[in-house]
Order: structure tokens, then C-alpha cells, then sequence
């Protein structure tokens, strides 16, 4: 019998194994290495995954030791009475104003004003906090700053940008700064880190509480939010929240109580919310003599419970006008004291302080109830009545008018810079814009209520929509003078069209291309006027011309100021920046030269040398009006938001939504 075959026919099968092996050695290896691919890509997203988290969760910021500004030929004007915080440091007293921060001793002196002649970088402040033997002070407009009693140190948070910092919250370990465009942040006095970094950034935070080992989160419109065993919760409207926007919150001994602009409840231990108070538009919370209070968004104070109280006894008590001897009225429609937002704190010796917008007031040791008397002694800075300016003038004896926002008029003397009067009342409230007409020595003011035009004594009658305004709301005037028989008419700008004043006659253009208008000049005889879409020409009640971005190079349809130079007529946008219509009719931008930005209405202005140009968050842009050369300027400014821009020969006003500043024109202009 011959073995051959057999041999053979083993090797086929030996080759046949070795193949099979082979083949699932082969696809094995495949297997392994798409394993191997597979877990790398999840390494690889993990990573990636990981590294965008980090990137999200990384804070850039820049710090600064800021230095005094010792030039001479300065002078700030401010709203040193708006006070929106205080707290203990140093065995002194420091307060948050809207003007600066004030250093008052235990008697109320004033020991020291300082704004940004001192080193700040914004006197808009919004809270304090003393941590690691430093005083952080939180502003509205440019983040956070800290102060050793000395010198001030810039924390610019730049990544994500945040410029508002609304609360501060001292704790064993960092301090918690609640922003209100940024999130939660944890500072360890060098570093920031993300707080809120397990979910989105908690956006619009108005308070801040550690209590029970548990950290909670107010916010303007999105609830409360609870950091309890290792997570955050949110509590909302749905959830029992009065309101989602939450003002205050303090700690009690059976939990936490939350106050809302629509009442107030305490969230127990367990978790569960009871009702404290169905009384709306309460900012603060303090405890005082065993009592809980709480100061109104609409002036004034309330009792809300005893602290001794049963949860299921609460009184709610409001304390009437007549137990506050000191003070006017809690009537949100008072003309007093009160008459807006307080801010109620007690200090660690048990005195009870009210931040308001007329000043600081402490309550007295009276057997009788609660009476406040005022304290803390005023700047010797020139007062404003409110910080945010919205036009200004020169009369014909040079005084200087100022127009506030929401506050009326002040006119300064402006040898020494001294308030010489204020004028306020129901229509004089809301100043849009303020010109003399040189041709009678009379003030126009335009305001929401119609237009005002006061004489050399300060009397004055109103235009208003009963006499033939397309609106009481009044943007702007110019005055038309005609060419041949010299008679003055008035342009006025309203929200709701143009009207035409001559003598008692009214007349009004049958239509406009936009009736929404902010701005009037007077360009070649011819009445410009900026809307919301676009520059309209007139001829008389005629539309000669309209220029919008679809039908000329205008940069924006939206038209804040206008002002006339020579023939060439220059024109302020919202987010256009600045064009200019030439006597030749040529629409030219400088956005190439000087970039888009918003102009705000009234912050153009020119003199013999330059035209000032006041934008929105970026300071005065100047151009020379014999090189044509632009540059800008922002190093002395209370804010970068310029509203209104005058000058003489001596100094350039600027005002801001942070108060004023005159400053030397050789600072300015680098002479």
C-alpha cells in the first residue's frame, strides 16, 4: 500500500488548516485593529471633547495696577447720591455709588471720594465685598477691580467677555462673582474659573447665597438656581417661584428665603416653598431686631415676618409713612425720599442702613419704631442730579444746561462748576435734546412730553400734540430761517413725523419715507432729517430726496445725528458709523478710517478745530477739520458710552451715561 496519497493528503489538510488559521488569524487582526481604531476615536473624542470643555471653561483676563490721573485741567461732575452698596472694610464704611466709591468713617465723614481721577476704571459700581483683606468692588461697565487701601487693580475679564458684575459673594475659599453678561465665576485671588460650569453659564445673576452647604443662584429672568450634592437644580415659576425674577435672598433658620418682583417665599430644608408675602417689587432682604424687612424697587421699606414666627402664623405688616418721621413717603408716585429703588443693610454692630437714589440713610435707636436720618456727609465732586446725560447746551449768559434721561435739567455755572438751579416737573422730565435760538435768546428743549421753550427767566410754554405735534414725543428742532423775508420756522422731529411751526400755524407733510425720526440740520438752505430708514431731503413739506442703504453708499438706514460743516453735511448712524453728504452730493463713509460703531443721538459736535463724534461703547472719535485726519479719543472719560459733546475756548465737555467730565482742551486735543 503506498503512503504517498495519504501523505498528501495530509498536507492538503495541513495547508488547509494553515490557510483557515490564516484566514482567521487575518480577520482577527482586522477585528483587533478596528477595535483598536474604534477606541482610538473615542479617546480621540474624549479628548477633543475634553478639550472644548476646557476651552469653554477657560477664563482669559488681564490684570493692572492703575495709576492716579495727575493732569491738571480736569473736572468731573457726578451722581455721587445713587448708592447702590455698602460695606464695612478697613473700620470704615465704603459705599457703591453710581459716581464713584465713597469712604465715609463711622460718624458718616466723608474721608475720600474716589472715580476715575484715583485709578478706577468705571465709578459705575454695582456691589462690594471684602475678601482675603481686599475690597472688590463689582462695575456696571468694566468688570471687577480690587482695592487694598491704597491702590486699585483691574481684574478685565476678557474670554468671555463680561463688563458687568452685578453681585459678589465672599466665601471661605473664593470669592463668587455673578455677572450679568457672563456667568458664574469663581476667583481664587488669582485666578478665575468657571462656578456654573456643569451646565450652561447662568446668565443675568442679580444675588448670591451660600447657606447650608448649599450655593444658590438668583438671575433676572431664569429662576433660582441650587447647587445641592454635586448638582445643580432649577427652580422656576413652574415650580412655585412667584416670579422668575429674583431680587434678594437670606438666610433664615428653617431655610432660605427668596424674594421676586412678585413676592416672597421660603424654600424649607426639604425643599418645599411656602408663601412669605404676596408683596411685588421688593430689591432686598435684611433681618433687623428680630424682624424680616424688605426695601421696594418703588421707594421705601416693609415689614414681612418675624423672625421668631411660625410658618404657618406669618404676618405681613406694612410700615406706614407716619413711623418713618425722617423720611416722605413709601408712595412709589412720592416726589420725596423714597421715590425709587431701596436697598436696605445692616452693619455687624446691628445699625440698619437704606441705599437710595437721593442718598444713605440709618435708622435711629427710637423706642417709637423705625426713623432715619441722613448720613454720610456729600462730595465736594460738582452733584448732578442723575448720571446718565442725554443732551447739553450753552445759553446766551454761558451757562450750562444739562438734560437728563429721566431727571430733568441742571443748569451749572460754569466759572467754578456750581449747580445754580434744577428744574423738574411732569413735562420737564425726559430731555431729549436742549438748543438755543440765538435769534430770541430762548431755550429749546425737546422732551416726551412735548417741546419747551424757556425764556431768560426760566419760564416756559409747551408745544404738545393738543397745539398740532404729529407727537409729544420730541427728538430733535432745528430753525428754519427763511431767505427772503428772514421769518423762523421750526422743524421738530417727533416719533410720529415731522411738524413745522410758524407763528401759531402747524403744518405736517402728508407723508415721510419713515416717520420715526431722531435728528434735524440745516445743510445749503435745506432741511435734512435722519429716521429710522434712512436721511430724508426737504424741499418745504416735500420729499426731495430720500437716502437709504438700497438706493446710495448710506451705511445704515438708522440716522442718529446730524450736523452741518461747511457745506458738507455729517451724519451719525447706529451702526454705521460716520458718513458724510458733500456739497457736491457725494456720499462718502469713514467706516475705512475710524471702523462701523453706533453714534448716539446729540454727541456730534464742532468748533473751529474739530468735529467730535460721541459713539456708544468706544469713546469720542475726532476728526481734524483741516488735515481731514481722524483719531480717537477715550483716556479720561467716565464712560466710553458719550451721549453729548460742547466746548469753548478753554475746555471740552463730554458727557456720559457716567456723568461729566471738562476737560482742558490741550489734554484733548495734544496740544
Amino acid at each position: 500500500m503506498s503512503f504517498i496519497p495519504i501523505i498528501k493528503k495530509l498536507q492538503k489538510n495541513l495547508l488547509n488548516k494553515k490557510i483557515i488559521l490564516l484566514g482567521i488569524s487575518l480577520v482577527a487582526l482586522f477585528f483587533i485593529g478596528l477595535a483598536y481604531l474604534y477606541i482610538e476615536k473615542i479617546n480621540l473624542t474624549i479628548s477633543n471633547q475634553a478639550a472644548k470643555e476646557v476651552t469653554a471653561t477657560r477664563i482669559e483676563s488681564s490684570v493692572k495696577v492703575l495709576a492716579p490721573i495727575t493732569s491738571g485741567g480736569i473736572r468731573l461732575s457726578v451722581d455721587s447720591l445713587e448708592s447702590r452698596a455698602i460695606c464695612e472694610y478697613n473700620d470704615n464704611y465704603y459705599v457703591a455709588t453710581a459716581g464713584g466709591l465713597l469712604e465715609l468713617d463711622k460718624e458718616g465723614k466723608l474721608l475720600n471720594h474716589y472715580t476715575i481721577l484715583d485709578g478706577l476704571p468705571s465709578i459705575n459700581i454695582l456691589c462690594l465685598s471684602v475678601f482675603r483683606s481686599q475690597l472688590y468692588i463689582g462695575t456696571a461697565d468694566n468688570g471687577l477691580v480690587a482695592f487694598n487701601g491704597k491702590d486699585f487693580t483691574h481684574y478685565k475679564i476678557e474670554k468671555p467677555s463680561i463688563k458687568q458684575i452685578n453681585t459678589l459673594l465672599a466665601t471661605n475659599e473664593n470669592l463668587l462673582v455673578g455677572s450679568f453678561d457672563g456667568g458664574l465665576l469663581s476667583f481664587d485671588g488669582t485666578k478665575f474659573t468657571r462656578r456654573d460650569q456643569a451646565i450652561k453659564a447662568i446668565s443675568q445673576i442679580t444675588a448670591l447665597l451660600e447657606h447650608e452647604n448649599r450655593l444658590y443662584v438668583g438671575t433676572y429672568s431664569s429662576g433660582l438656581y441650587v447647587w445641592q450634592e454635586s448638582q445643580w437644580l432649577e427652580i422656576r415659576k413652574e415650580q412655585g417661584l412667584p416670579s422668575n425674577r429674583v431680587t434678594a435672598l437670606i438666610a433664615d433658620s428653617r431655610g432660605t428665603i427668596i424674594s421676586t418682583d412678585f413676592g416672597v417665599v421660603l424654600r424649607a430644608t426639604n425643599g418645599e416653598l411656602e408663601q412669605v408675602s404676596t408683596k411685588a417689587n421688593i430689591s432686598s432682604l435684611v433681618y433687623f431686631k428680630e424682624n424680616l424687612f424688605g426695601g421696594l424697587l418703588t421707594g421705601g421699606l416693609v415689614g414681612l415676618l418675624s423672625k421668631t414666627a411660625s410658618t404657618n402664623n406669618i404676618s405681613i405688616k406694612e410700615i406706614g409713612e407716619s413711623k418713618l418721621s425722617k423720611l416722605s413717603s413709601l408712595s412709589s408716585n412720592s416726589e420725596g425720599l423714597w421715590k425709587k429703588n431701596t436697598i436696605l443693610w445692616v452693619s455687624k454692630d446691628n445699625v440698619m442702613f437704606a441705599l437710595t437714589r437721593q442718598g444713605i440713610f440709618r435708622e435711629q435707636n427710637s423706642q417709637t419704631g423705625l426713623e432715619f436720618e441722613p448720613f454720610g456727609a456729600s462730595s465736594s465732586l460738582s452733584p448732578l442730579r442723575a448720571s446718565h446725560i442725554s443732551s447739553m447746551a450753552f445759553d446766551e449768559r454761558g451757562r450750562l444746561w444739562i438734560g437728563y434721561f429721566d431727571q430733568g435739567i441742571d443748569i451749572f455755572d460754569t466759572i467754578n462748576m456750581q449747580l445754580i438751579t434744577h428744574l423738574e416737573d411732569q413735562i420737564i422730565r425726559e430731555i431729549n435734546f436742549i438748543s438755543l435760538d440765538k435769534s430770541s435768546s430762548r431755550i429749546l428743549v425737546a422732551t416726551s412730553s412735548g417741546l419747551a421753550i424757556f425764556d431768560n427767566q426760566l419760564q416756559y410754554r409747551v408745544l404738545s400734540e393738543q397745539d398740532g405735534l404729529n407727537s409729544n414725543l420730541v427728538a430733535h428742532v432745528s430753525i428754519l430761517t427763511n431767505p427772503s423775508t428772514n421769518d423762523l420756522e421750526l422743524a421738530i422731529a417727533t416719533g410720529r413725523g415731522l411738524t413745522f411751526v410758524k407763528g401759531n400755524s402747524f403744518r405736517s407733510p402728508i407723508s415721510l419715507p419713515n416717520n420715526y425720526l431722531y435728528s434735524t440740520a440745516i445743510n445749503n438752505d435745506q432741511l435734512y432729517v435722519g429716521s429710522l430708514g434712512g436721511l430724508i431731503e426737504m424741499d418745504g413739506l416735500r420729499v426731495k430726496r430720500s437716502f437709504t442703504i438700497s438706493n446710495s453708499k448710506l451705511s445704515h438706514n438708522w440716522i442718529n445725528a446730524l450736523l452741518t460743516i461747511n457745506g458738507t453735511l455729517y451724519i451719525g448712524t447706529n451702526g454705521g458709523g460716520v458718513d458724510a453728504l458733500t456739497p457736491t452730493g457725494e456720499l462718502i463713509n469713514f467706516s475705512p478710517q475710524i471702523g462701523k460703531f453706533d453714534v448716539n443721538p446729540n454727541a456730534m459736535y464742532s468748533d473751529d478745530d474739530y468735529l467730535y463724534v460721541g459713539s456708544l461703547d468706544q469713546g469720542v472719535f475726532l476728526l481734524d477739520l483741516k488735515s481731514k485726519i481722524w483719531r480717537k479719543y477715550a483716556q479720561i472719560l467716565p464712560s466710553t458710552n458719550v451721549t453729548a459733546i460742547l466746548s469753548n475756548k478753554e475746555y471740552v465737555y463730554f458727557a456720559t451715561t457716567n456723568g461729566l467730565i471738562r476737560i482742558d482742551r490741550k489734554i484733548v486735543l495734544g496740544n
